[in-house]
């Protein structure tokens, strides 16, 4: 949806919302402190409003400035996925998470070959992974300690120390991320790296190489 769309929608929303309460330009204006002028442009598409503009105005209709946003700008409070095993078997990955606004969490399910993995920093004192494995077996580092995670194992940390993990055996490991530290672990998720040994230093971080670049994780 572009942004004649998202305009169009917040306009419709605070015509009928001032239709609904019966006021006029001019009430609008003395209970929000946005200029009649301004709210008409709003209301007939005329300008761009600014988020402190939309905000000032919704409250003046009573509204909770985010009844206004939500809708509007494609967010939503459910993500439903019936399966998505057609689509990882086919990118090698699937960002599950959605377009939820203020979400707490971001979620990955990745599919890796032997040997191919991800080698972290700390992402902060706060951030928190969890991995799940679905089938195969793979390492999972925090800091100095290595953790085995066969199908149905699965491991929660905190990100300070940094994290990482590879596919191990003679089969593709498939396994879904969970982190708290959405816009690092997206990051990190469409940026995949490679770990070839697992003494490689935590800071060694290098682009997966194009051999392997089937297994890279790609966001949709």
């Amino acid at each position: 949806m572009d942004v004649d769309h998202y305009l169009e929608r917040i306009a419709a929303k605070v015509r009928d919302w001032r239709a609904t309460m019966g006021m006029t330009l001019q009430q609008v204006a003395k209970r929000s402190g946005v200029a009649a002028s301004t709210i008409q442009k709003v209301e007939s598409q005329q300008m761009v409003p600014t988020i402190a503009v939309l905000f000032k105005i919704a409250r003046g209709l009573g509204h909770n400035p985010m009844d206004l946003l939500d809708d509007s700008f494609g967010m939503s409070d459910v993500i439903h996925r019936a399966d998505s095993g057609g689509e990882l078997e086919s990118k090698r990955s699937v960002h599950l998470t959605g377009e939820i606004m203020d979400a707490q969490f971001s979620t990955w399910r990745v599919i890796h070959a032997p040997g191919q993995g991800l080698l972290a920093p700390g992402l902060g004192p706060r951030g928190e992974v969890l991995i799940l494995c679905q089938k195969g077996q793979l390492e999972a580092t925090v800091g100095n300690e290595t953790f085995i995670l066969n199908a149905g194992g699965s491991l929660h940390c905190k990100t300070r120390k940094g994290f990482g993990w590879r596919a191990l055996g003679e089969e593709a490991a498939e396994f879904t991320v969970i982190g708290s530290e959405t816009t690092e672990i997206d990051r990190l998720l469409e940026g995949m790296t490679e770990r070839k040994d697992a003494s490689q230093p935590q800071s060694a971080l290098r682009p997966l190489s194009s051999e392997i670049s089937e297994s890279r994780v790609v966001a949709e």
